[in-house]
């Protein structure tokens, strides 16, 4: 299983390639059997699941059989991420070759935290097989800053480096938020409109509320400095902006874990609020993810908007698409990636400034790139 899915993940190989990007993401179960072994390592992460006594490893192997694999055979047996990062992934460097010339070949690897194939895999695969490679892009799939996403990857992909390959030679290159890139901004704000203009009578159009469903977070970590929410939202208010939409608009949160507070509202919570107050029609627009995956296609569709429709009052609620490998977007991929290669931009300068209250010592990698 391993080595189909590492001559699936890099086929993208190319002659004498001088510039690696690394997109780096969660990752996913790429079959049931992946689930338990997904959510363990997922679970062991102390540095984002913060659960007492070293029990996280055991929860992550219970809830898989118990309710996650479930899920993921509701949606087709297996985690699309991998599929829709090496699409993503074919168009941007294609588009790169094209518009960065100085840097090409490129050459791209998927490199995920906790599902395959996990980044430190792609390191190695990346050093052994690719020796011209000069420059190493570590590229978060995060387009919004938290430290238990972007940071996290981030850090443990340098630290792996720092102590596996010591004297690699390579440029390090660190983008880590992109949260208002032109390109991803108008790539949402062209998909909303698209979806509202497709779904709803011109009448009734105005008058859609739009939620904003991004991926939840701990509230210790918000009390700790994360500006993972200040991000969310002005990704959201850009959106709204560029498509110069009139329409009501909010942030609700998804996918809690656990017992801890988290970012409120609750998308679930949201919709039942809205619907009690008298809104008819609907449309969530997943934020922060850059393609499908449980939390669009189980948790909103399956979930929110199935129970929504059974339950609640609204005319309509719909799911606006993802990003995909949409070519706008694909192409705002690009434009990160050569921006950053010429002048570092999308490495924002607060990746030196450590957390008020940061309470992980590997954080000072980050301020050494």
């Amino acid at each position: 299983m391993l080595s189909q899915i590492f001559s699936r993940t890099f086929s993208s190989s190319k002659q004498q390639a001088k510039t690696a990007v690394f997109m780096l993401n969660l990752g996913g179960p790429n079959s049931l059997e992946e689930v338990s072994p997904f959510l363990e390592r997922f679970f062991a992460d102390s540095t984002v699941i913060r659960i007492p006594f070293g029990l996280g490893p055991k929860i992550g192997k219970l809830r898989g059989p118990a309710k996650v694999t479930k899920q993921y055979e509701a949606i087709g047996g297996r985690s699309p991420i991998q599929d829709w990062t090496r699409k993503q992934g074919e168009k941007m460097v294609e588009k790169l070759d094209q518009i960065s010339p100085d840097t090409a070949p490129h050459i791209y690897f998927p490199a995920f935290r906790y599902g395959l194939p996990l980044y430190t895999e792609s390191i190695k695969e990346c050093i052994e097989k690719n020796p011209t490679v000069e420059k190493f892009v570590f590229f978060s799939q995060y387009p919004q800053y938290s430290c238990t996403t972007a940071g996290n990857n981030i850090r443990e992909a340098l630290k792996h480096l720092k102590e596996q390959y010591k004297n690699h030679g390579k440029t390090i290159h660190v983008i880590d938020r992109w949260y208002n890139h032109p390109g991803y901004v108008k790539t949402i704000s062209r998909l909303l409109s698209e979806d509202l203009k497709n779904n709803f009578k011109e009448e009734d159009r105005d008058n859609v509320l739009i939620l904003f469903s991004a991926h939840s977070l701990p509230f210790d970590f918000v009390k700790q400095g994360d500006t993972y929410p200040y991000e969310i939202g002005t990704t959201a208010n850009l959106v709204i902006q560029e498509a110069k939409l009139k329409n009501p608009h909010r942030v609700v949160w998804q996918s809690k874990v656990g017992f801890q507070q988290w970012l409120a509202p609750n998308t679930m919570h949201a919709l039942e609020q809205a619907s009690n107050q008298g809104w008819k029609n609907v449309i969530l627009v997943p934020l922060g993810f850059t393609s499908d995956h449980l939390e669009t296609l189980y948790e909103l569709d399956l979930e929110y908007i199935k129970e929504s429709q059974e339950k609640l009052k609204f005319n309509k609620i719909i799911r606006a698409r993802s990003l995909n490998d949409d070519q706008q977007f694909c192409d705002s991929l690009a434009d990160i990636v050569s921006q950053n290669l010429k002048t570092d931009a999308y490495k924002s300068p607060n990746l030196k400034l450590r957390c008020p209250d940061c309470k992980i010592p590997e954080c000072n990698l980050l301020s050494a790139v």
